[in-house]
This record gives structure tokens, C-alpha cells and sequence, in this order.
């Protein structure tokens, strides 16, 4: 990912005041103007984002049409905490097919596979089994061999897997609400991975907000439990 620097506006002024004196280059000085007074425009308007946060996503080819993503649920991959309407909520208020900046995305269903094995998708859901791991879920994409990739590779499928142990999403204390929530966030996370946004590789540790931060939103103050303007943002410039 490449990292962008904060714009330093008090310095560019300073180049300024200094051509300005010297009433040298005077061309030069009015391209120094020109272009401090269109980042100013553009910070103002929220074009430009002041951080290293920037393009959270990866620019690799995919083998669906965004336009029409249609997700499969394995049976094994639903239980009490992963249900129906946990794997559903990627198509609803605060999932992906809501979003308030264009972009060229869409999930046209989600289907239960035990209720129709044979029905057209584009990519599975699975119940997978993680020992002792804390992992919650992954995306497993695979090339044209079919061999396992990496996330800046060309996918020609992929797999999303999901844990299997119900105890994971918090026992002792923990409401069903949140558990609900933990899961719910996680798959609009892995569905995020499937359209090749990454985690956020922010040097502030404190921003910025986002669903495709890895922490459980109950316990992250910088973890969205939804969509939110970072995602967006980034889904809008990779689906452009």
C-alpha cells in the first residue's frame, strides 16, 4: 500500500512568501499559488484524505461481475449464532447493496444452499474448523491452477470461510445481541475482502473507522459494526 503524507500547507506559504520577496520566477510562483489553493479546496471538501489510509483495497482481477455477486451458504456453515439472517444482513441497511457513494457493486442474492444445493452462485460459504485459533473467518482465493493466492493476486475463485465454534463470539456475560453483532460485522468483513478491500494500514492508530477493521466493534472505538464513509470510499475508487 502506498502511503500518503499530510499536506503541508504552512510550508507551501512559506515557498510562497519567499518567491514573493525575492520577486523572482514569478511563474513559478503563481503554479505554487494555483496548487495550494486546490488542495485547500479539496481538503475543504473531503476530497483528499490526509492520511496513510488511503486506497485500503487491491487492484488484482476477479472472475464475477461485481454487479451481481450471488453468495452460497453451506449448511454446515450455519448454527445458532451464523444464521440465515446474519449471512443475509451483507444485502441490507448497513451492508454493502446500500452504499451513499456510486459504485459498480452489487450482491444480487444470498442463497442457503441446504435449501437449494444446486442453485448458481459465484462463491461459498463454509463452516471451518480452527482449533484454537481466535480466527472468526477468512477469504481463501485461488488462481487459475487453482492454487491458493495471495490477497494482491488475479482470483479466479475463492472460498469464504467462517468458524465454526459458536462459543467464540463471547460466552459468560456476553448478550446474544452482541454475539449477533460480532458475526454480522464479520461477514460484511469477509464480503468486503471478496471485493478486494483490505484492513486499513493506518499509521493513527486511532482512525480511521471502518467495517474492515479487524477488531469486534463493541470492543474497538475505531471498528464500524457496518459500512461506513472509509469503506465506501474505497469501494467507490477500486469499483470505479
Amino acid at each position: 500500500m502506498e502511503n500518503y503524507g499530510i499536506i503541508d500547507l504552512h510550508e507551501a506559504y512559506a515557498v510562497c512568501e519567499k518567491l514573493k520577496k525575492d520577486g523572482k520566477n514569478m511563474k513559478k510562483f503563481r503554479k505554487i499559488i494555483s496548487c495550494v489553493m486546490a488542495c485547500i479546496i479539496l481538503l475543504s471538501a473531503g476530497m483528499i484524505q490526509a492520511s496513510s489510509c488511503t486506497n485500503s483495497y487491491h487492484t488484482g482481477t476477479v472472475w464475477y461481475s461485481g454487479t451481481n455477486l450471488r453468495i452460497g451458504v453451506n449448511s454446515s456453515a450455519m448454527n445458532s449464532i451464523l444464521t440465515f439472517n446474519v449471512y443475509n444482513s451483507v444485502t441490507t441497511s448497513g451492508g454493502w447493496n446500500n452504499l451513499h457513494t456510486p459504485a459498480r457493486i452489487h450482491i444480487s442474492n444470498v442463497i442457503h444452499l441446504g435449501a437449494a444445493p444446486s442453485a448458481t452462485r459465484d462463491i461459498d460459504v463454509v463452516a471451518w474448523y480452527y482449533g484454537s485459533s481466535n480466527k472468526l473467518g477468512e477469504v481463501v482465493p485461488y488462481d487459475s491452477f487453482g492454487n491458493v493466492t495471495g490477497e494482491w493476486g488475479n482470483w479466479s475463485s475463492a472460498v469464504i470461510r467462517m468458524t465454526d465454534c459458536t462459543s467464540i463470539w463471547g460466552d459468560g456475560g456476553v448478550s446474544a445481541t452482541i454475539r449477533t453483532e460480532r458475526a454480522r460485522k464479520t461477514f460484511i468483513h469477509e464480503v468486503g475482502h471478496v471485493f478486494r478491500l483490505s484492513h486499513p494500514n493506518c499509521s493513527n492508530i486511532s482512525g480511521p473507522l471502518a467495517v474492515m477493521r479487524q477488531e469486534a466493534a463493541d470492543l474497538s472505538a475505531t471498528t464500524s459494526a457496518t459500512v461506513v464513509t472509509h469503506d465506501e470510499n474505497n469501494i467507490a475508487a477500486r469499483w470505479r
